[in-house]
Formats: structure tokens, sequence, C-alpha cells
């Protein structure tokens, strides 16, 4: 009885290890690849008072998949950042999130940040940093709200590296 124990919690410790493993093996890969071919392209966007700001969008390919990217934008004095890691299937496998006074230069600064870690599109490990906590008010699932957000800025990517791409295409 003791012997299945003791590989049970093994199997759970190479478990965790894997998924850790694997994860920051990608993230090192794709952030390698970004240092050599990133795409970059911007996007005008309108909040509910008709004030516009521009939203600067970095994405990187491996094997003409997205394996990173990036949402960077700046409202009023506050800097937003989401970056997003995929795996090679393009599965979501970290998303963070930080809310920053704009030209902050310490982490203690940040206002609000998330970090998530995802298997299977299952949150693994979610890290909160900042002087403001996840809103767990008006958002009560933190793994629905992480997947609904990068569900709707992958299809907004997909549709705009489809315009860009067809815009190129064009030029003499």
């Amino acid at each position: 009885m003791a012997l299945v124990i003791i590989c049970h919690v093994d199997g759970a410790a190479q478990s965790r290890f894997n998924w850790r493993t694997v994860t920051d093996a990608a993230m090192e890969e794709a952030d390698s690849l970004a240092l050599k071919s990133q795409v970059t392209f911007h996007l005008e966007k309108f909040l509910k008072n008709d004030e516009a700001y521009k939203e600067t969008w970095h994405y990187t390919e491996k094997l003409s998949k997205i394996v990173f990217f990036q949402v960077h934008y700046l409202i009023s004095s506050t800097e937003f950042t989401e970056s997003y890691y995929l795996n090679n299937d393009g599965a979501l496998i970290c998303m963070e999130q930080v809310q920053a006074p704009y030209l902050h230069y310490y982490v203690d600064e940040v206002i609000r940040g998330e970090r998530y870690f995802l298997v299977d599109d299952k949150i693994v490990e979610l890290m909160s940093f900042g002087q403001e906590k996840f809103d767990t008010r008006n958002f009560p699932d933190a793994s629905v709200d992480c997947l609904t957000r990068f569900s709707k800025r992958f299809d907004e990517l997909q549709k705009n590296k489809t315009e860009l791409n067809s815009i190129h295409r064009n030029l003499p």
C-alpha cells in the first residue's frame, strides 16, 4: 500500500514538473523567435465617449502558426498590456494582463496584474499582483474570463492578420 502511495505522489510531482517545463520551453522559444521575426501593427479604437486610443499589436509565428501575441494600449494615464503564449497546437498556455501607470519604473507601481498558466484550457496556476486584486465580484470565474478574453483577442488578431496579408500581397 505504501509503495502505491509513493508512486502516486511521484507521478503527481512529475506531472506538475512536466507542465511547467513544457510551458517554460514554449515561452522561451516564442520570446527567442520574437527577437528575430515579430510583426507589429496598430489599430485605432474608440471608448464609449468616442475618445480614441491606439492599440499596438505584436505577434510571432512558428511554422505559420501564432505562438505569441501582445496587445498594448494607453487610456488616459494608464498603460494596459495583454500577453498571450500559445503552444504548437494553438492552445493558450499562458496569459498575462497588466494595468500600470504610464511610464512606470517599478513592479510595485503596477495597479493590477494577473498571470494565468493553462493546460488543456484549464487554469493550473493563477498569480495576482499589484495594488488592486482581481475583481472576483464582477468576474467570478477567472478561467471563463481568461479564455473569453483570449478567444476574442485571438479572433481579432486572425482577422487583422488576414487583412494585412492581403494588403501586402497587393503591393507592387
